[in-house]
């Protein structure tokens, strides 16, 4: 219910090459690491990673912001 903690589950996620970042943003979704395709889209227009999210393989937790997300995905320090 309202106000309940989200339990902190880590994820490997597998980033393919040649995926668009709405791939990328669903592909998160499924594994549970965002919530909102939409808002994570935004987080990368913002910080102008359109074009730097990477393919590989990154471990990711579900309490992340986009932010974190993001620099993680496009190596961004």
């Amino acid at each position: 219910g309202p106000g309940a903690t989200l339990e902190v589950k880590t994820v490997e996620v597998t980033i393919k090459s040649g995926m668009s970042d709405f791939n990328i943003a669903s592909t998160l979704k499924k594994a549970g690491i965002i919530t909102n395709t939409s808002d994570f889209l935004d987080s990368v227009h913002k910080m102008k990673a359109e074009s730097k999210l990477r393919a590989g393989k990154f471990t990711l937790r579900n309490d992340m912001t986009h932010e974190e997300i993001i620099k993680i995905l496009a190596m961004l320090k």
